[in-house]
C-alpha cells in the first residue's frame, strides 16, 4: 500500500473487480472506471450485464431481479469482492452498494469504507 498513488490503487481496484466479473459472472466488463473519494470508492462498469441481463432489463421487473440477484453476488461473503479490495486499499470495505442504469445498461458500485483513504494517504 505504501508509495503507491491514488491512480495506481483505483487501476488495481478495476482490475480486481474485472477478475471478479469474470470468475463470478463468466464475463467481463468491456470497460472498468474506479474513482477514489475520501471513504467512499465508485467503480463504474460498462457492457458488465450478460445476454439474459441485458434482456430481462427491459421493463422494470426484469431490472429489479437483475438487481437482486447482482446484489446478492457482490455481497455474498463467498465471493471475497470487498476482502479483496479491502487487501489492495488497506481499509475495510464495510459495505457494497449496487445500482444498475436502465438505460444504459451499465452497473455501478459504491464501496463504503472504513476510513477516509485520501486523508489517510495525503493525496
Amino acid at each position: 500500500m505504501k508509495g503507491k498513488s491514488k491512480g495506481q490503487l483505483e487501476a488495481e481496484i478495476s482490475e480486481t473487480t474485472t477478475k471478479f466479473q469474470i470468475q463470478n459472472i463468466g464475463k467481463g466488463p468491456s470497460e472498468v472506471k474506479t474513482h477514489i473519494l475520501g471513504d467512499i470508492i465508485f467503480i463504474r462498469l460498462k457492457g458488465a450485464l450478460t445476454v439474459a441481463e441485458n434482456t430481462l432489463s427491459y421493463d422494470q421487473e426484469g431490472l429489479n431481479l437483475v438487481k437482486q440477484s447482482r446484489i446478492h453476488l457482490f455481497s455474498n461473503p463467498r465471493s471475497n469482492l470487498g476482502d479483496s479490495i479491502t487487501e489492495i486499499i488497506g481499509v475495510e470495505v464495510k459495505c457494497i452498494l449496487l445500482d444498475i442504469c436502465d438505460i444504459k445498461k451499465e452497473l455501478f458500485l459504491t464501496l463504503c469504507l472504513g476510513d477516509n483513504l485520501e486523508e489517510r494517504f495525503g493525496w
